[in-house]
């Protein structure tokens, strides 16, 4: 029997194959038992009974007061877009209502699980040290590119000076090989991608989970500042991967290169204390940029 009790939360949009596909073809190839939360996203009544249909999952009409039934697959849903702070939220709240559990698995459902032990393993990195809250595998994406791990903080002045000097930076095969070759080794990092991250339930709902002020981006390294005040880091683990289909559960579109830009603005400000100044000039340099790439 499994001595960690996990829970899996996955927020999906708009994309009912995809959804069915992650859920029949890669969840069933892990080695550990979950309790799974689907978070159906700006969905109507008869879509997630439809859904929940077809991902042979317990359908929760009213997450807030519904009787929980005794099963460990269940779907709720919402009417708005909650994106993925306040969908992840929301699904944890559920889960928090049954209670006991030792993790939260937080995924994208365009991923490709590769190894049937990774939960365990990312378990067992947080549970061996009590400097670890949460913990993120190789992920790596169609070009082969690595997702993980974020070393460091990014000062809003580097970005800066990304924005101006994108034609003089390394070619993007460049970047790619750096990022690889930094994928290589497990060690504490800043922090991981949400496309598939475990973290400690306890530490998670001590910090109040995700910046609800986010809508798309930003997420992690916001979640790294929040785990930061209680002396909590988190764990790459180079040992265990997916494959992330990156972009298969977000569209991407000018509306979200926006999105980006306020979510950064938000760490900078609320979490790293950046002068406002600085702030207004980051604002106006990529706002210039958007234009000139529309």
């Amino acid at each position: 029997m499994d001595k960690n009790k996990i829970g899996i939360i996955v927020v999906v949009y708009h994309n009912a194959a995809m959804t069915e596909k992650f859920i029949h073809n890669e969840l069933t190839k892990l080695s550990t038992q979950f309790y799974l939360v689907v978070v159906n996203n700006a969905a109507t009544y008869e879509d997630s009974m439809n859904l929940a249909k077809t991902c042979n999952l317990r359908f929760i009409n009213n997450d807030i007061e519904d009787e929980i039934p005794d099963d460990n697959r269940f779907l709720i849903w919402s009417d708005k877009n909650l994106g993925y702070a306040k969908g992840n939220n929301k699904g944890v709240a559920f889960l928090n209502r049954i209670g006991g559990f030792t993790h939260f698995l937080f995924s994208n459902d365009d991923i490709t699980i590769n190894d049937k032990n990774i939960i365990n393993e990312l378990a067992n990195k947080i549970d061996e040290n009590n400097g670890i809250g949460a913990a993120g595998p190789r992920i790596i994406n169609l070009e082969g590119i690595d997702q993980n791990p974020k070393d460091q903080y990014i000062s809003l002045y580097r970005e800066i000076g990304w924005i101006i000097l994108a034609p003089f930076r390394k070619s993007k095969k460049k970047r790619a090989i750096m990022a690889n070759n930094s994928a290589l080794s497990s060690r504490i990092t800043y922090w991981t991608s949400g496309a598939f991250m475990l973290v400690n339930a306890n530490a998670f709902n001590q910090v109040g989970g995700f910046d609800p002020y986010t809508f798309l981006y930003y997420e992690e390294c916001i979640l790294a500042e929040r785990l930061l005040k209680i002396n909590l880091h988190f764990y790459y683990d180079a040992t265990v991967s997916v494959i992330h289909f990156e972009g298969g559960s977000t569209t991407k579109n000018r509306k979200n290169q926006l999105i980006g830009i306020d979510s950064k603005i938000h760490y900078y400000r609320t979490y790293k204390k950046v002068n406002k100044f600085v702030i207004a000039i980051y604002r106006i340099i990529e706002y210039i940029n958007y234009k000139l790439h529309a």
